[in-house]
């Protein structure tokens, strides 16, 4: 959410504590509220722009009339990418509409004093018989560039654009010429220089009963500046859509390139693996020490460069959105086992305990994508056991009431920092990115598990504590299966 000091004048209240606010707390009354997004919202989900007023609350509890304009920011998708609002404070102008109303009703016995009230008021106001002008106040002369005198010899046809545009008028008047309707519309007026306004043009008959014989009384608020506000929001809203574009046309092809750069390495990675591993099964003869030494870095290192590729493939199918989850019957304990056997010697080999334990309460056969299941919980307890120098690695599984279950894995390592752990999840970061880093990687690995809990309909946190250790928590549906 973004406002601009204009909007915090306005409505009161800082844009820190809008950001806490309903939409409904700048509302009059909650009815106004709903008949607000009623008028709204239809136009908006067809990504067309929406204008209209409402009576604002501000902080103190003042009320005051605003226009007000929406615009998606991608019609393609109004709710998904935002809405960009204008609000313009119209409070006079609608004072100046029921002072309006209220003069119609006295205007056949216009008197002295209120004919100078008219002419003293800052809203342009004049009265039409026919297709002429008959009286204007001062503030009129001022909006359109001419006298009185000449206003009266000139046909209404002078103060639009073209005849065209004058043309085009003819239905926003007929409610007021066929009915005595009050009505108000949106148009240009052509000023005595040449110059084109934009004004809100409100009407009323003087007599309902005799529209075209007694006249309409006119009143014109200029809103050439609100209008220009919105052509700054319409290119505004029309930049963002083409950045938003190119942003992902440029994601798409990153990740294409991705997916095609780790294909093409995988294949030759496989055939160094394979021949480092019969060097060190000493097919092609002994080694020496030295060399028994080289070879197992060379299995290491292509081996890192093999995990490296998973995930960056990963990651491209992921962005590509072609990663689907395979829910099928799974038995917890065969599981359990395979992560026991598989991570256990992982922490061994660095003189850590590890423990898993599984809750008695969850069901031994549940729904779910057992790889990457497997994958979540091995690239969590394994980044464990890589950052934890001593102590232990525990892995949980825990039943939570009849709909979900959950994945604990805690540790005794450093720690992370609260600011390292809102970035935890974002992809290439690292909590020690430097070159120098005990701990290498590329920052795949929890973001690739994090998109993995959400695609699996789940959740993901992390807490942590300096020097005490770190636990991430995964939450899933729990679905059980009835097969045996």
């Amino acid at each position: 959410m973004w406002a601009n000091p204009a909007a915090e004048r306005l409505t009161g209240y800082t844009l820190a504590e809008a950001q806490t606010l309903p939409g409904r707390a700048i509302h009059a009354t909650p009815e106004s509220y709903a008949a607000f997004a009623q008028l709204v919202v239809d136009p908006l989900d067809r990504g067309e722009r929406a204008t209209t007023e409402i009576q604002l609350r501000r902080k103190n509890g003042e009320l005051r009339w605003v226009e007000i304009t929406g615009q998606c920011i991608n019609p393609a998708n109004p709710r998904g990418d935002g809405i960009l609002w204008i609000m313009q404070d119209i409070t006079e102008r609608k004072e100046a509409e029921l002072a309006l109303q209220q003069t119609v009703q006295e205007l056949k016995r216009l008197t002295a004093e209120q004919k100078i009230i008219l002419d003293n008021a800052a809203t342009a106001i004049f009265m039409q018989k026919g297709y002429q002008v008959v009286w204007a106040n001062p503030a009129t002369q001022t909006l359109l560039g001419y006298t009185a005198d000449e206003m009266r010899d000139l046909p209404t046809v002078t103060y639009h654009p073209s005849p065209e545009a004058y043309e085009a008028t003819y239905p926003l008047v007929a409610p007021l010429m066929d009915r005595g309707e009050l009505v108000s519309a949106e148009i240009q007026v052509r000023h005595k220089e040449g110059f084109l306004r934009w004004v809100t043009l409100t009407g009323q008959a003087i007599n309902p009963a005799r529209v075209r014989e007694d006249g309409i009384l006119w009143i014109m608020q200029d809103i050439s500046e609100r209008k220009q506000a919105e052509s700054v929001l319409q290119a505004y809203a029309e930049q963002l859509a083409i950045a938003r574009d190119q942003a992902l046309e440029a994601s798409k092809y990153k990740s294409l390139l991705l997916g095609k750069v780790s294909h093409e390495l995988r294949t030759p990675l496989g055939g160094i693996l394979g021949y480092a591993e019969l060097l060190r099964d000493e097919i092609a003869g002994p080694l020496a020490p030295d060399q028994r030494e080289f070879v197992a870095y060379m299995i290491e290192a292509t081996k890192h460069l093999n995990s490296l590729i998973t995930d960056l493939l990963d990651q491209a199918q992921i962005e590509q959105g072609t990663v689907k989850i395979a829910p099928r019957p799974v038995h917890l304990p065969n599981t359990t086992f395979f992560l026991r056997d598989l991570l256990q010697p992982l922490a061994a080999k660095k003189g850590l305990d590890f423990v898993l334990e599984t809750d008695p309460e969850l069901p031994h056969n549940i729904i779910a994508d057992e790889k990457r299941l497997r994958q979540i919980v091995i690239n969590l307890a394994s980044n464990a056991i890589k950052f934890t120098e001593t102590g232990m690695v525990k892995v949980a599984l825990q039943r939570l009431g009849s709909a979900q279950w959950q994945i604990e894995i805690n540790d005794t390592g450093p720690g992370i920092e609260p600011e390292a752990q809102k970035r935890i999840f974002d992809s290439f970061w690292q909590v020690d990115g430097s070159p120098s880093s005990l701990h290498k990687g590329y920052g795949l690995g929890l973001s690739i598990v994090q998109q993995l809990v959400v695609l699996m309909g789940g959740t993901i946190e992390v807490s942590s504590e300096l020097g005490r250790g770190s636990k991430f928590v995964v939450v899933l549906p729990l679905v059980m299966s009835h097969e045996a």
